[in-house]
């Protein structure tokens, strides 16, 4: 209930300044709690990438009219936390769950609430990507103009159609079709809930 948890929080504006101080370099407090096991260089403030249960966390963005920040944290994340060194995997792998977040951020969108049956969308980190499905069907996602400076999402069409909102729904992906992301050197696209 992500609007239940920001209403009782003291609404998007007051959710959103946590969200800031809570990823937000210069408030990185080690000593508490998880956080005293880990070195600073791990963290983005509060945000360890390797205690898999915050992984969604970036995504509350949307819900305070920000998605824009959703798409610096995850480039940010992926500049950071997955490299191809020792030692370059923030935590380690449980079930897999490290080299998931990897895929459907990198394909651009990602199960916020795993039950719900949508996925919120974010920057893609692949110019383009298709997924097989059943009965030789397939969904593809293409990011126009994706770069390391290009990194927010100006607009997103499924099927040809622009995206409400800022979720797409399993079905979408089964169905088959294609996402498109277009892609922009600048933050700026309000992304909204379905009404």
């Amino acid at each position: 209930d992500p609007l239940g948890l920001i209403d009782a929080m003291g609404g998007k504006d007051s959710f959103a300044r946590k969200l800031e101080k809570f990823f937000d370099p210069n408030h990185t407090e080690l000593g508490h709690g998880n956080i005293q096991w880990y070195s600073a260089k791990e963290l983005i403030g509060q945000y360890w990438h390797g205690n898999e249960p915050c992984q969604h966390v970036p995504w509350f963005w949307h819900y305070v009219g920000q998605g824009w920040r959703t798409d610096e944290i995850v480039r940010e994340i992926f500049d950071r936390f997955y490299l191809d060194e020792p030692g370059g995997l923030s935590g380690n792998d449980d079930c897999g769950q490290m080299s998931a977040w990897y895929i459907f951020a990198a394909l651009g969108f990602y199960p916020f609430n795993p039950c719900g049956g949508e996925y919120l969308v974010n920057a893609p980190q692949v110019a383009k990507a298709a997924i097989n499905l059943p009965n030789g069907r397939k969904f593809t996602i293409r990011a126009e103009g994706l770069s390391r400076e290009r990194k927010y999402v100006r607009a997103v069409r499924l099927n040809g159609k622009p995206l409400k909102g800022f979720a797409i729904r399993h079905c979408d992906i089964m169905t088959g079709g294609e996402l498109v992301y277009e892609m922009a050197n600048k933050k700026g696209m309000e992304r909204r809930p379905k009404q």
